[in-house]
């Protein structure tokens, strides 16, 4: 065993002697690009077909020299795969796995869904109509789901998107979990929304859109010599220099600014344009003899309906902002900022220094909001949401009579809720009556039972009355509890409350899908419908569909178990 051992030692001696070829030839193959494992080629796979989906690269993107010699510094061991196998194998795979795993997600976990529909339409004038789905899961966490992203063949008329709409719902088998659906104010996609028979709710950042385009009108001639001034010192770099430099030497500024032109398409651009443009007046008057053009003069009453209007202008622009951030608003802000906007303008409206332009303006705002959204407190689902909604609970509300309906109907579904679980009223348990509500007692059965025994027949009599004592405790308890902070997400709330108001919580995850603006998805499918046709002229509308769905959905998917 000794002379083993030390065969060995010496053998392992002479292969690491210095200068020996045995140490050459083991220092050649440890050189030597050894082949990626297979989890570790199907882990740079994904992580290409994630690229490619979350930025909408062109699947030529691995035939790029540049490209190429970036990967192979990386990692020279790994090989990209051709571009047709990423764009007929690959992307295809990836989709359908994403698109079953997304699916029983959809089946297992979500009661109700709320659908915000989108129509846009690419540079190449290629129409498709874009299809996400809403709900709270059972650990009431908000999610978004794009069911379908698909090309609009033929006539955009109201019955095809309803054929288009029905066969989506048909696929995720979600037919009977709609409760409510967003979209914006086109006639063909509400005609559509009517034909299918749900719930529907104009985008409320659209109607205000619509709202204030139309009030500004009020203003056309002042906005008129804005814009012409605010246009001009945008295309002359010699007028923009001199509108910089005024900032920086006489008055001192340390990071002067420019001008900010308006777009047709969003009102609050208009608002960003008045506001700067009141704030740099100085500048401006200071400016604008000096350049080479005559452009308009404004007069100080017209520089001070401007300053009045921002005031009035900046809640709505709040408003604008709130409804339209990156993730999906909650429908329980509908009443609450249409309200705070009614009682904004109110306020204003009693103070004397405003000019009377700017009162007019404030009416005709007033008028379209009435118009726009009439009975909006008494939609039952967005009440619902509203009062569901810790943060505002009856707070918001401005009608009495709609109050006291919102919150008979959220009894009301408790109650149900309670009839549901115990499947006879008379089964369930209740307060104790008081001894005072025993009137008097029957002398033909006097016994020492009998209290009890009254007590017993008069639950007995009204059990239905139990139930609806026990429905309007908790929602008593739940109104007098204390609100939530307004920064507070509504459905971490529940998570908590679940346990102090179970029904409630229930009530919550079923109704407070809803959401108040469809703007997130126009936002993101506008973005998609630009970038895909700068970069892919050549595209299917297949495979654009394939790529919008794995652009929005792979991060709500178990992606990195999907590969083969």
């Amino acid at each position: 065993m000794k002379q083993e051992q030390s065969v060995t030692k010496s053998r392992r001696d002479i292969a690491i002697r210095p200068g020996s070829g045995i140490q050459k030839n083991n220092l050649a193959y440890a050189k030597l690009p050894q082949p990626l494992r297979t989890d570790e080629k199907k882990h740079i796979d994904l992580m290409l077909l994630k690229l490619i989906a979350k930025t909408y690269q062109p699947f030529s993107i691995v035939e790029e020299t540049d490209f190429v010699e970036f990967v192979e510094a990386l990692n020279p061991n790994y090989v990209l795969p051709e571009r047709k196998v990423i764009s007929e194998k690959l992307i295809p795979f990836l989709y359908n796995r994403c698109l079953e795993d997304l699916k029983t997600t959809l089946y297992q976990e979500a009661s109700t869904v709320c659908l915000t529909i989108d129509c846009w339409t690419s540079i190449k004038i290629d129409s498709f109509i874009s299809i996400t789905a809403h709900f709270i899961n059972n650990d009431f966490e908000f999610k978004s789901f794009v069911l379908k992203c698909t090309q609009i063949n033929g006539a955009h008329t109201s019955q095809n998107l309803a054929s288009i709409l029905r066969e989506a719902c048909v696929e995720w088998g979600i037919t009977e979990k709609i409760n409510f659906c967003v979209t914006d104010n086109a006639s063909n996609i509400v005609g559509a929304i009517n034909i299918l028979g749900w719930n529907h709710y104009g985008c409320m950042a659209h109607k205000l859109n619509q709202i204030l385009h139309h009030s500004l009108k009020e203003f056309d001639v002042t906005l008129k010599k804005v814009k012409e001034i605010v246009t001009y010192f945008s295309s002359s770099c010699k007028a923009k220099e001199k509108l910089l430099e005024y900032q920086a030497k006489v008055q001192g500024s340390s990071q002067p600014l420019v001008l900010i032109n308006s777009v047709p398409t969003r009102w609050n651009s208009i608002y960003f344009m008045i506001e700067r443009f009141v704030n740099l007046q100085d500048s401006i008057r200071a400016t604008t003899p000096n350049v080479d053009v005559d452009l308009p003069i404004l007069l100080i009453e017209e520089w001070t309906a401007l300053r009045q209007l921002c005031k009035v202008l900046k809640p709505f622009e709040e408003a604008t902002k709130e409804l339209s951030v990156e993730k999906y608003v909650s429908a329980s802000k509908a009443i609450a900022v249409i309200n705070g906007l009614k009682d904004v303008l109110l306020e204003v409206k009693q103070k004397p220094a405003y000019y009377d332009s700017i009162k007019s303006f404030i009416e005709c705002i007033e008028e379209q909001l009435e118009m726009k959204f009439k009975g909006i407190e008494l939609n039952e689902s967005l009440a619902l949401c509203t009062i569901l909604d810790p943060r505002y609970k009856m707070s918001m509300f401005l009608d009495e009579a709609a109050t006291e309906r919102a919150k008979s109907s959220l009894v009301n579904k408790v109650q149900d809720l309670l009839t549901d679980e115990i499947g006879s009223p008379s089964e369930l348990p209740v307060k104790p009556v008081l001894e005072a509500s025993i009137s008097r007692a029957d002398d033909e059965n006097i016994s020492l039972w009998r209290k009890r025994n009254l007590i017993i027949k008069k639950r007995r009599i009204n059990p239905t009355r139990n139930l609806l004592q026990l429905a309007q405790q908790e929602v008593d308890t739940y109104l007098q509890d204390e609100f939530a902070q307004n920064n507070c997400d509504p459905c971490v709330w529940w998570r908590s409350g679940q346990y102090k108001y179970p029904h409630l919580a229930k009530l919550f995850k079923k109704n407070s899908n809803i959401v108040a603006s469809s703007v997130p998805s126009e936002r993101l499918f506008s973005k998609a419908g630009y970038t895909l046709s700068e970069r892919r002229t050549r595209l299917s509308a297949r495979k654009t569909e394939q790529l919008v769905f794995l652009n929005t959905n792979l991060k709500s998917c178990d992606y990195k178990n999907l590969m083969p």
